[in-house]
């Protein structure tokens, strides 16, 4: 009877974690899960032509925030753009609505120009 209780309590949690990990995975790990989602990104862009580069289709729109309205309306499944940018708006205006994953295709440097001596 305890070996009952012990088996069936090791395969509820493995039923249990099973799903878990499947609700959380969103699908999207790597450039190529792109091609059975819908994709919308600002044009033009560099990520516009890194969707082009790898023939990978996406509808363009004008702006970051008409972008993330599309996906938290349901109209597309993601938004590809810089990392930097997505996360900024996306926790500024849609915080609730989106999420920005921690996936990163192409790293791309940023730099800032700032005037002399100042603060």
């Amino acid at each position: 009877m305890v070996a009952s209780l012990l088996l069936l309590s090791v395969l509820t949690g493995v039923i249990t974690s099973v799903l878990t990990v499947h609700q959380l995975d969103l699908g999207i790990n790597d450039p190529s899960d792109l091609r059975h989602a819908r994709v919308v990104t600002v044009e033009p862009s560099t990520a516009a032509e890194f969707l082009q580069q790898r023939r990978l289709g996406y509808r363009a729109v004008s702006s970051l925030e008409e972008g993330l309205r599309e996906v938290s309306e349901g109209r597309a499944d993601a938004v590809v753009y810089d990392r930097p940018l997505l996360q900024h708006v996306a926790k500024k205006r849609f915080s609730t609505a989106v999420q920005v994953l921690s996936v990163s295709f192409q790293t791309q440097e940023y730099a800032i120009a700032l005037a002399p001596d100042s603060p």
